[in-house]
């Protein structure tokens, strides 16, 4: 009796986390952000792990982690003649200078992003996210 209800609450959970998800991504159809989290979900790789964590411990603020950067993940422009400091890049976008702050989750997520689109790896140390550029449309 136990093992069904625990199948039956796994299966609910699972179909609530896939609604979470989907509500997310129709906010970017047709966009950068859209394919990045597509591949992430689907894949379960590059940013699937910090995602999952922050699923588990704060739904809402991962919603809003998510939406930051996918706006953000959107902006770019991959033009190395485009760039334009992270700050900036940050205010412009949250106004906030300090919103994709390496060591914030929405950075790191960015970082996860960036990498996806670059098909990088992703940097594992500062001087390694120094030389990603963060760039604008």
């Amino acid at each position: 009796m136990k093992n069904n209800f625990q199948k039956e609450e796994q299966n609910r959970l699972e179909r609530e986390k896939e609604k979470f998800f989907s509500e997310i991504l129709s906010c970017f159809s047709g966009t950068k952000a859209k394919e990045w989290l597509e591949y992430v979900l689907d894949k379960k790789e590059n940013a699937y792990k910090l995602i999952i964590q922050k699923y588990e411990r704060d739904k809402l603020g991962l919603k809003n982690s998510l939406l930051l950067t996918g706006e953000a993940v959107n902006r770019l422009s991959f033009d190395i003649n485009n760039t334009e400091r992270l700050a900036i890049f940050s205010s412009n976008i949250s106004k906030n200078p300090h919103a994709f702050d390496f060591d914030r989750d929405e950075g790191k997520l960015l970082l996860y992003g960036i990498s996806y689109f670059l098909k990088e790896e992703y940097p594992e140390n500062a001087q390694k996210e120094q030389n990603f550029c963060i760039e604008q449309e």
